[in-house]
């Protein structure tokens, strides 16, 4: 949570889905084996901070991926 509050506009932080999950636990309450086993590979979330207040988007999903 540290380095994302530190991040300023236009980064990119790149983790493992083990770290991203339970990052987006913290941000968008992100529950259970069923939310976490649903991560894709790659995935990639969108995350604004507007007043303190965290704002997640998931753009991308398996749908997204060419084959």
């Amino acid at each position: 949570m540290e380095v994302l509050e530190q991040a300023s506009d236009g980064t990119v932080l790149v983790t493992h889905r083990n770290t991203m999950g339970l990052l987006l636990v913290q941000l968008d309450g992100l529950k259970g084996l069923k939310e976490w086993t649903g991560l894709s590979y790659p995935d990639v979330y969108e995350v604004k901070v507007k007043q303190d207040q965290f704002y997640v988007r998931r753009i991308w999903d398996k749908k997204n991926r060419k084959k």
